[in-house]
């Protein structure tokens, strides 16, 4: 069965010194393979949170997110934050002391894998998003904008996960580099059937999404 993910009701509410603010407010949807949504809203709507809901980064004050039927938020979050969801940051969040190939299999090896298949992997996935060998023994620092995004994206595709989960990712970056970040998430919802969610400020990174929904204050809605 294609791998599909599920909102039901969800809300998330946090404790602050000026009282309880909920940031998601009874959230519904569906999301599908072979499929990429973006979620637009203003700063402050809950859009982060609502991604970090579904990459089992939080768990939500109350109703159920259900990846491919199964309730996400109960027991060990752990097993589906590593096999079943790929993040990719908005600030790309590579570990500087590695190279762009060791931060790719990071993720392996978080997971126990070992043995020289892994490496081989990190640099068919790196080339996969358009970096040669020589950027792959880079570090970072020595890495354009653009290419540590192809990193972080090629990083969150190790484990081949259903669900990749994009925040922000063209946010520092120019709109010509920008927009081919976007045409290579595309490629992995409309080319390898993964489930793709981006939440992004740019109309224009929403124009090339499937299908585009709104957050504001905390309601998910079509747009």
């Amino acid at each position: 069965m294609p791998f599909s993910i599920e909102l039901a009701d969800v809300s998330k509410s946090f404790p602050t010194p000026a009282g309880l603010v909920e940031a998601v407010r009874g959230a519904s949807a569906k999301f599908a393979a072979g499929e990429i949504t973006a979620i637009r809203g203003p700063s402050g709507s809950g859009k982060s949170t609502l991604l970090a809901l579904i990459a089992g980064l939080e768990r939500p004050t109350s109703g159920r997110i259900l990846a491919e039927g199964k309730e996400v938020a109960r027991g060990d979050l752990d097993p589906y934050r590593r096999r079943q969801v790929g993040f990719v940051f908005q600030s790309y969040n590579l570990l500087p002391q590695l190279s762009s190939v060791e931060n790719v299999i990071l993720p392996a090896e978080l997971d126990g894998r070992r043995g020289p298949a892994v490496p081989g992997r990190g640099l068919a996935l790196l080339e996969e998003v358009g970096l040669d060998a020589g950027q792959a023994r880079r570090r970072p620092s020595r890495l354009s904008g653009g290419e540590q995004q192809r990193v972080a994206i090629a990083r969150a595709l190790m484990n081949d996960p259903p669900l990749v989960l994009a925040d922000e990712p063209t946010g520092n970056l120019d709109e010509a580099v920008g927009l081919a970040i976007v045409e290579l998430l595309c490629t992995l919802a409309r080319g390898r059937g993964k489930c793709v969610i981006v939440v992004t400020h740019n109309p224009a990174v929403a124009a090339r999404c499937d299908r585009v929904l709104v957050m504001h204050g905390g309601r998910l809605q079509v747009a």
